[in-house]
Formats: C-alpha cells, sequence, structure tokens
C-alpha cells in the first residue's frame, strides 16, 4: 500500500500450507498489525489469531509493505538585489501532481550557485526532499540577482578656457542607492555627443554614462561653464 492509504483487515487473505479445513469451516481469524492511520513508509509484521476450538493452527505471519506516496513540484523562482544577501525559501514551490498530505512537511533544502557577491543574471534553485514518506520529483527554479539601482548627480564644473581643457571625471555624488563593497562604476562624465568644440564664454550640459552591468544608473545632469 501506498503511504497515507488505508490498510483494509481483510480476514479471508490466507492460505493453508499444511493440513486442511473441512465441512466448509470457518476458523475465524482476525489479523493484526502494528499499522496505524499514518504509518511511516517500510515493513510492518502481520500476525492473526483465531477463535475455532476444533483446529490447532499456527500461522507464519507476512510482511506489508508501505510504500512512499508520489509527489512532483516546481520551485517558485526567487530574487535578490546584487550585494544582497542570497535567502532561500523552502515554502515557495507549487504541487504539480499528487498530494501532501495534511500536516506533512517535503523537509525541503534548497541551494543555489549564486552568492552574495554573484553577479546579474539568472543561477539555478536545486533541492532535495528529506521526507522518506515521498517520492519527490522535482523541476528546479531560477533565482535571478537583479541590478543595484543607483541615482547619481553630475556636479557642475567651471574651467579656464584653453586647448587642453579636462573634464574631472570624479565630480559627481551618489544621491539615491549603495554602491556594493568597492565597485567601480567605470563612469565617463562629458558633454553630448553633438558639441563639436568647446567654446569659452559658453555653458554645456555634463552627461554620465557607466559600464558596470550590475548596476542601473539614472544620472542628473550638471553643468560645464567655459570662462
Amino acid at each position: 500500500m501506498v503511504y497515507g492509504g488505508t490498510y483494509s483487515r481483510v480476514q479471508n487473505e490466507y492460505e493453508v500450507t499444511k493440513g486442511e479445513i473441512v465441512n466448509g469451516d470457518d476458523l475465524n481469524i482476525t489479523l493484526h498489525s502494528s499499522i496505524g492511520q499514518r504509518s511511516n513508509v517500510g515493513e510492518y509484521e502481520l500476525f492473526a489469531v483465531y477463535s475455532n476450538a476444533n483446529y490447532d493452527a499456527s500461522f507464519i505471519t507476512s510482511v506489508l509493505t508501505i510504500d512512499p506516496r508520489n509527489i512532483s513540484i516546481k520551485l517558485d523562482n526567487q530574487h535578490s538585489i546584487y550585494g544582497g544577501a542570497i535567502v532561500l525559501s523552502s515554502t515557495d514551490y507549487v504541487i504539480t501532481s499528487g498530494i501532501l498530505l495534511d500536516g506533512d512537511d517535503l523537509k525541503l533544502s534548497l541551494s543555489t550557485n549564486a552568492k552574495e557577491f554573484s553577479g546579474v543574471g539568472d543561477y539555478e534553485i536545486t533541492a532535495t526532499s528529506d521526507n522518506k514518506n515521498y517520492n519527490c520529483t522535482i523541476t528546479n527554479g531560477v533565482y535571478t540577482v537583479n541590478k543595484r539601482e543607483l541615482v547619481i548627480k553630475i556636479l557642475n564644473q567651471t574651467l579656464e578656457y584653453s586647448e587642453n581643457m579636462l573634464i574631472d571625471q570624479t565630480a559627481y555624488v551618489i544621491t539615491s542607492g549603495i554602491l556594493y563593497d568597492i565597485d567601480d562604476l567605470k563612469i565617463k562624465i562629458k558633454t553630448p555627443d553633438n558639441v563639436v568644440e568647446l567654446m569659452s564664454g559658453s555653458t554645456y550640459i555634463l552627461e554620465g554614462e557607466w559600464d558596470n552591468k550590475n548596476y542601473s544608473v539614472n544620472f542628473i545632469d550638471g553643468e560645464l561653464v567655459i570662462e
């Protein structure tokens, strides 16, 4: 029988291996076992008693096997922000086939190769079940590390006109969000691409761009004044 099923004690489930029963007699056999309503997977001994005084009967015990209940689950996808802690919930799954009996826990252990320092992307979530009463088939999930969001303000700059004017590439502040650890955003501060030549006495927009796939950056433009 399957775990969680109902065992019906049919009293005539036996065969005579020696001797014989005559005249259609009934031995009045009663079967017993230690099986309960929610007995765990395993083997259980069946034994019997009888109440017909006309016979001297002995019994060879047999075994009832409780097999694991089949169940299939799909792990839910989970996510975090780049640089954040990787936390996996063992209750985030859906049952796609079979039934989990009331009060039972599949005792899932989840794992992923995503780490706190893992870059933005998708990583596999795997799991194992430590509940021996279930034969659990698991469809893996996906753990997504999303980009960390920042808002950066480009600071205004003033330069004296010369042939070798250099825009200060460090003139910016983070106004929202946090840079993880010692990451480098590889920020470049520049005037718009359509500005061909900087002229004295003019004011230009300063734009920012970055080159780090682990971040999503929104820049607030600054101004460049050429004296």
